[in-house]
């Protein structure tokens, strides 16, 4: 882990603690739609929390890295947002984190204000996958 100020980042070196990011998720999650406004259904992914989670529970911001073909599965529409009010890419509210591969393999790197201990997640096929990249710590939460 490096740690510059408030902002942490995980460093993968092998061998170490860190062999590779945190996976959250991946493989076909939620219904992803395009143009739903909100998703057609979204699957939340816990991603703040006690020491089970990649992200502590002081973080106020996630940085995570987004994956269309994750393990060289089937290329995956993918979409987060920090809740279940958005919508696909194509929508009128669309989630701040979103690829339409069309065909290609792509990764983003995506940073979102942490609004829960959860944030949504949908795909369209196995290629999903979701990773911790890092996180910002914050003070005191004002909820």
């Amino acid at each position: 882990m490096l740690q510059q100020g408030a902002d942490a980042q995980y460093t993968v070196i092998s061998p170490s603690n860190t062999a590779a990011l945190p996976l959250v998720d991946n493989g076909t999650v939620g219904t992803h739609s395009d143009t739903a406004s909100p998703m057609t259904a979204w699957k939340a992914e816990t991603v703040r929390g006690n020491t089970t989670q990649a992200i502590p529970p002081i973080a106020i911001i996630g940085k995570f890295v987004l994956i269309n073909k994750y393990n060289n599965a089937n290329v995956a529409h993918v979409t987060i947002a920090p809740n279940a009010f958005y919508g696909g890419i194509n929508s009128i509210n669309p989630s701040p984190c979103s690829t339409l591969p069309n065909g290609n393999e792509a990764a983003i790197e995506c940073d979102m204000i942490l609004e829960a201990d959860t944030i949504q997640a949908a795909s369209s096929d196995t290629g999903f996958g979701l990773f911790v990249r890092g996180f910002r710590l914050g003070g005191v939460n004002a909820n």
